[in-house]
């Protein structure tokens, strides 16, 4: 098991509910907290954040509840998602 920094990664949206279907449903990823226009997704013990603006460009104003400074992450195996990649890297 490695621990590592948390990541946090704010995704704009111009549809919460066809996010929810996406990220979790396509992707596999586990719910936390949410609002009518956010949603916290885990990957792998890191935070994504969907958030809902009007054309699902940046919006600067948006917020969520957030993250400690200096958050440690433990990624050992994922819980979510379940399914495995088939690409490969080259280093």
């Amino acid at each position: 098991m490695t621990n590592r920094p948390c990541f946090h990664l704010a995704i704009p949206v111009d549809d919460i509910v066809a996010a929810r279907e996406f990220y979790g449903g396509v992707l596999g990823l586990s719910e936390g907290r949410s609002d009518t226009l956010w949603v916290d997704w885990n990957f792998y013990g890191h935070r994504v954040v969907t958030h809902q603006t009007a054309d699902g460009s940046p919006d600067l104003r948006a917020t969520t509840p957030s993250m400690t400074t200096g958050s440690r992450c433990r990624t050992s195996a994922p819980s979510s998602p379940t399914t495995t990649s088939t690409t490969s890297r080259t280093r």
